[in-house]
């Protein structure tokens, strides 16, 4: 849950990801793409009967989307995508140019 604090770090960020991807039963997937279109890391773990999916940026290591599946039934039953990620002076503003830490959406989110 650390990793969906919002005022956490993008360093503290990157850290849990380190962490995770070392876990026994985690799996890596360079070549991924997330549910809103874009390039990816796939980190994919499974825990009591679910999967779950962490999308992130390939090069700030910065969480794009979280995906969890129940794996008896293989329907997802939650999933957050992040829209924008970065540093801002305010919670109102959108980080854009270099304060951006994860691209845009490809395309149209998916439905729900």
């Amino acid at each position: 849950d650390l990793i969906e604090l919002p005022n956490a770090t993008p360093d503290l960020r990157a850290a849990l990801v380190h962490v995770a991807a070392g876990l026994a039963g985690s799996e890596v997937l360079d070549d991924a793409i997330d549910p809103a279109g874009r390039p990816a890391t796939l980190i994919r773990s499974s825990s009591r009967g679910l999967r779950y999916d962490v999308y992130l940026d390939p090069s700030t290591l910065q969480v794009m989307s979280l995906v969890t599946t129940d794996t008896p039934a293989s329907r997802s039953s939650r999933c957050q995508i992040w829209i924008a990620s970065g540093i801002t002076s305010s919670t109102g503003d959108v980080p854009e140019g270099d304060a951006a830490l994860i691209p845009e959406p490809a395309g149209p989110l998916p439905a729900i």
